[in-house]
């Protein structure tokens, strides 16, 4: 940069005489006055009088280093910025992070949880409950048939890292069995899920008109 675009600034050294010329200086704009100052006081001793060129001498290397070490100061306080942001963002998706365990858990704490009553049997709401998972992009589904529960999730995608979910089964009669559907985000601080318990019921009214109109269940997402 040269000095003809720092006049601005309030003192330009000259890196070949060490003289320092402040703005009102005639000698301002120099081809040798490369390197700008902001403040005196910092950078000269607190005695120097300067009127127009300066008549004093000075070390410009140690101005130099001066800057340089101020710079490296900056980029030092950066990383150490930055190193941890990243520490707090890791450790909150850490202690965020939720597992199939955690859907077990809550759901029989009785904390979370969605329940509808559905027209069908057990054997009809246990098929209906697995199409409904892997019409909405599940993992494998764990059975628990004895238990009357599955557990699955869902893997990253470009809005959500993902959710744990799980269904649980009860007869009502033969006839009619209640459901209760339990999402998780894997994270918690994501706004987004990849299946919402909303969502799990709508498919799974959608799974039980499919069946009381005699045909079976497509293999892929219904419109």
């Amino acid at each position: 940069m040269s000095c003809s675009h720092l006049t601005f600034l309030f003192y330009h050294g000259n890196v070949n005489s060490h003289k320092l010329h402040r703005s009102s200086c005639p000698q301002l704009i120099c081809p040798n006055c490369s390197q700008v100052f902001k403040t005196r006081e910092r950078l000269l001793p607190r005695d120097m009088s300067l009127t127009g060129f300066a008549s004093h001498s000075f070390t410009i290397n140690q101005l130099l280093l001066d800057n340089l070490k101020e710079g490296n100061d900056m980029k030092e306080n950066k990383v150490k910025i930055m190193i941890t942001f990243i520490f707090l963002s890791l450790a909150a998706l850490i202690n965020g992070c939720a597992t199939m365990n955690d859907v077990v858990r809550v759901k029989e704490a009785g904390t979370e949880g969605t329940t509808e009553v559905y027209p069908v049997t057990m054997d009809q709401a246990w098929e209906i409950s697995k199409s409904v998972f892997r019409w909405e992009g599940s993992d494998a589904i764990e059975e628990h048939k004895v238990e009357r529960y599955m557990l699955t999730s869902s893997g990253m995608n470009m809005v959500s890292w993902g959710a744990v979910m799980g269904a649980w089964f009860e007869p009502i009669d033969k006839n009619n069995t209640k459901v209760t559907v339990v999402t998780k985000r894997r994270i918690t601080v994501n706004v987004a899920t990849t299946l919402t318990e909303s969502t799990y019921h709508k498919r799974f009214a959608q799974a039980v008109d499919i069946i009381k109109a005699g045909q079976p269940l497509p293999r892929n997402t219904p419109n």
